[in-house]
């Protein structure tokens, strides 16, 4: 990486510029406005992340505490900052913090046709758990994957 990569929670000021790259780059009907981030960032039992070069945030994660588990609702790190570590410092930022709250299983669900994001968990060390679990807006069968922390 040829910059520090700075992960830290949302901000308030945060959430204009990370609603719209969100709604942006997500598939039609899976990206989340303003509304969205804001009770993300006020829900006690949601942490939204972010990850910062040289002052800009180009990454966005939320973890959700689901009592028995933590969740990755969703991740996204901006197309030109892709490849460099930025997507693993964000999912490493919420297993730990599920580790702090004594959570050993970190779940998430992954679109069946999306292979990239796929492998990606995968080298994380994340398996396919329940596969066809959810289906997307656009009805793409989506899999649950799971790590044990």
């Amino acid at each position: 990486m040829p910059d520090a990569v700075r992960i830290r929670p949302l901000a308030d000021a945060d959430i204009p510029e990370v609603a719209r790259f969100h709604r942006t780059l997500m598939p039609p009907g899976e990206g989340w406005g303003e509304t969205q981030w804001r009770f993300e960032r006020e829900h006690p039992l949601r942490f939204p992340f972010v990850a910062e070069v040289s002052g800009q945030v180009v990454g966005v994660a939320s973890f959700w505490d689901e009592e028995d588990r933590m969740y990755l609702a969703t991740l996204l790190v901006l197309p030109e900052h892709r490849r460099q570590g930025i997507g693993r410092r964000l999912v490493e930022a919420g297993e730990a913090l599920a580790r702090e709250r004594g959570r050993e299983c970190m779940a998430l669900h992954v679109r069946a046709d999306n292979g990239a994001a796929r492998e990606f968990y995968a080298r994380l060390g994340y398996v396919s758990a329940v596969p066809g679990e959810i289906r997307y807006p656009d009805g793409t069968p989506g899999d649950r994957l799971e790590k044990r922390l």
